[in-house]
């Protein structure tokens, strides 16, 4: 059996961007960079595991959400040989308006 294709969302790419500033600012390059290849491996994980995420279609019908490290949250959708990464959002984000 075959995996699953992961497309990430120009929204979630956006705010991977924006951590990443961040973290580069905040602490230094190397950090933000580790950061981010942690949470893309996760991603990566779903093409083969995609229904493993929690069900939260409180914010929209069919997405479901992984958590990294408590300080990250991917939300996702699976449609047929797919997994689209709608958002990724941070300890703290109103999720509300990720999703309006």
């Amino acid at each position: 059996m075959t995996g699953y294709g992961v497309i990430i969302s120009a929204e979630a790419r956006e705010e991977l961007a924006e951590k990443w500033r961040y973290l580069a600012e905040a602490a230094d390059i190397d950090v933000a960079d580790r950061y981010l290849d942690l949470i893309d491996a996760q991603c990566e994980k779903l093409s083969t595991m995609p229904h493993r995420g929690t069900p939260r279609d409180d914010l929209r019908p069919g997405t479901r959400s992984i958590s990294i490290k408590r300080n990250a949250t991917v939300f996702y959708t699976v449609e047929e040989r797919q997994v689209l990464i709608l958002h990724i959002a941070f300890r703290g984000q109103d999720l509300a308006r990720l999703f309006d």
